[in-house]
């Protein structure tokens, strides 16, 4: 993964979890051709590549050209409609293409991003010193990944791109699930690296769900990412996960389906839409650290089933709660976190002590104890300046 010249590493710890670390090596391929031959356009097609049964197609205006014959312009234009045809066929045997120093205005984009929308079988993408006035068309191009799902590597350097770029790449990659290895380097205004935190946990999130598709983990990190409902690929590997991080999402809902997750420790549903949990929950036998905090979770959206978890750690803070379950006293909870809601049923004193006052409050309540008086008021009656 590189997004500038000097990389990154994305990602932060979690609670509770143990960090991906490291920076992760490339998912991207060079499929670059040899030298080219003397002509101002240099092309090759096909380019069978060592070890793979596959081609690349490299379209490139020679740097530093004196001049572009007519014909010269011909043969560019013909080729790059041989390549958009190829593309909206999904020929099988282009995965790599190369359209480094090709000038690509605003029209040329739009064909490019049409085609390569539905694409399903270029893994490589090359556009370097070619698209006309950058910041503005960008988008163009950025937009076919907001649907396409096989792309794995970009590389737009060397187009005088500047920080007005960076929010609409954030966008784009807010969504793109697909794309794990961006390459920005070389622009007009120097480098953007500073202002490619948001799009590096992006690519990072990338990275690390192509290894959990590939079956290499068992942790799925896609916080912030604009999820609506968990991702089908998701629901289908519920035998294997075992850490689900979701938060910071647009999820207004949890499935039925999430009891077939039966080695689910870990579930970040933090900061999504959230008014209930699904009563199912309670069917999750290893789950141990659940938050559910900066939702709207109302008092009949905690299902009793919570009671059968083996929670260490439960935060449910930031809700529209106004009682606290007595049962939760029972459970073996670590870390209980409450605040920020409107609770009515334990004193102000009790919860600004902490989680310990507080299950200790819950418990007496269940062993019938007596409640304590945490606040006394006294009035003294009488003439001042009396006695």
């Amino acid at each position: 993964m590189d997004v500038s010249p000097d990389p990154v590493t994305p990602g932060s710890p979690h609670k509770q979890r143990s960090s991906a670390g490291g920076l992760f090596a490339s998912l991207r391929r060079k499929k670059r051709l040899g030298p080219g031959t003397q002509s101002p356009l240099a092309v090759s097609r096909p380019l069978n590549l060592p070890g793979e049964p596959n081609r690349a197609l490299e379209v490139r205006r020679k740097r530093h050209s004196a001049s572009i014959s007519t014909d010269e312009e011909r043969l560019g234009e013909n080729l790059m409609k041989m390549l958009l045809i190829s593309l909206k066929a999904n020929d099988n045997n282009l995965v790599s293409v190369c359209l480094d120093d090709m000038p690509l205005g605003k029209k040329e984009l739009k064909k490019l991003a049409d085609v390569l929308r539905y694409n399903k079988v270029v893994s490589s993408l090359s556009i370097q010193n070619s698209i006309k006035n950058g910041d503005n068309n960008i988008s163009i191009l950025m937009s076919a990944l907001l649907e396409n799902h096989t792309l794995t590597s970009l590389d737009i350097s060397k187009n005088h791109l500047t920080a007005k770029c960076i929010p609409v790449i954030e966008g784009v990659m807010k969504v793109n699930m697909s794309l794990t290895d961006l390459r920005m380097a070389n622009q007009q205004s120097g480098d953007l690296s500073p202002l490619m935190n948001n799009i590096n946990e992006y690519l990072q999130g990338n990275i690390d769900f192509s290894k959990f598709k590939a079956g290499e983990w068992d942790i799925v990190d896609m916080s912030g990412r604009g999820w609506k409902e968990l991702h089908p690929f998701l629901l289908s590997q519920s035998h294997r996960v075992q850490e689900i991080d979701v938060s910071s999402n647009n999820i207004p809902h949890l499935p039925n389906s999430l009891q077939e997750f039966i080695l689910l420790r870990f579930l970040d549903v933090s900061s999504n839409n959230l008014t209930c949990l699904p009563q199912c929950i309670g069917s999750l036998p290893l789950l141990q650290t659940l938050d559910v905090s900066h939702n709207r979770i109302t008092d009949d959206g905690l299902p009793d089933s919570l009671r059968l978890l083996p929670l260490r750690y439960l935060d449910i803070s930031h809700n529209r709660l106004t009682q606290i379950p007595n049962y939760f006293a029972v459970m073996n909870l670590d870390i209980f976190r409450v605040n920020n809601n409107h609770i009515k049923n334990v004193p102000r004193e009790v919860l600004d002590q902490g989680d310990y006052k507080l299950i200790t409050y819950l418990k007496e309540i269940i062993a019938g104890g007596v409640k304590r008086c945490y606040r006394t008021k006294l009035m003294v009656v009488g003439n001042a300046n009396v006695g």
